[in-house]
């Protein structure tokens, strides 16, 4: 069932805002805001672009996120492209000696550790 009215819809994504995610984005857990700097303002985001913005197919997420998924199908497409984007990242760090190959695992660690 999709929303039916714009009140129902302010009210879902009210909820979805303060319960639900507690002000965190869907694919990053970074806080987003009503209003502040480009990108990090929460944006509502299909997680399947092909589904109804309905609440079980409707998460919010930062808008610069939102911008980036929208060139995918799924949340899976999506999560594929950015594991692609992260290891040609790590990648060239290797290759410009800015990080060790036999590093690369404590360093991977230590950014999503530095995240949770």
């Amino acid at each position: 069932m999709g929303f039916v009215s714009r009140r129902d819809m302010a009210l879902q994504l009210k909820y979805l805002y303060y319960c639900k995610q507690k002000t965190r984005c869907h694919y990053t857990k970074v806080i987003m805001g009503i209003k502040g700097p480009k990108g990090l303002n929460f944006s509502v985001e299909r997680k399947d672009v092909a589904g109804r913005y309905d609440i079980k197919n409707t998460v919010l997420c930062l808008d610069i996120v939102n911008r980036m998924k929208n060139e995918t199908t799924n949340e899976e497409e999506f999560f594929d492209m950015c594991t692609y984007v992260f290891r040609e990242y790590i990648k060239t760090k290797v290759q410009k000696g800015e990080l060790n190959k036999r590093d690369v695992r404590k360093y991977l660690v230590s950014q999503i550790l530095k995240h949770i």
